[in-house]
């Protein structure tokens, strides 16, 4: 359980980096990312099933996250006012699908 959150936290914080590059509104003239904090809180993994696909494997997982995320982010408007704001306690619920291809006759090496 304290794994997932280190392992998740970069990812996560470049991402939302990404994100916020990618946001496009005519009265912003940027949005910086000031402080991200994951939090200790790992995604539940709900269920699963597979599928056998023609050439591949699919695994997906439902997912239930109320995450303990904060984000402070600085949204400086088309007339240079800085706005702060946080966001926090993230919660997605969700389907990941997993692919694994591909496939091969023999089984692997342990």
């Amino acid at each position: 359980d304290s794994l997932t959150p280190k392992l998740l936290s970069s990812m996560a914080k470049e991402n939302f980096t990404k994100a916020l590059a990618d946001l496009r509104n005519p009265n912003v003239r940027k949005i910086t990312l000031e402080e991200f904090d994951f939090g200790a809180k790992g995604p539940t993994l709900v269920s699963a099933r597979t599928y056998n696909l023609y050439d591949a494997i699919a695994l997906d997982v439902d997912v239930d996250w109320s995450s303990e995320m904060k984000a402070k982010v600085k949204v400086t408007s088309k007339i240079g006012v800085s706005i702060p704001v946080t966001i926090k306690n993230l919660r997605f619920g969700g389907v990941v699908r997993v692919v694994l291809t591909p496939l091969t006759h023999e089984p692997p090496g342990f």
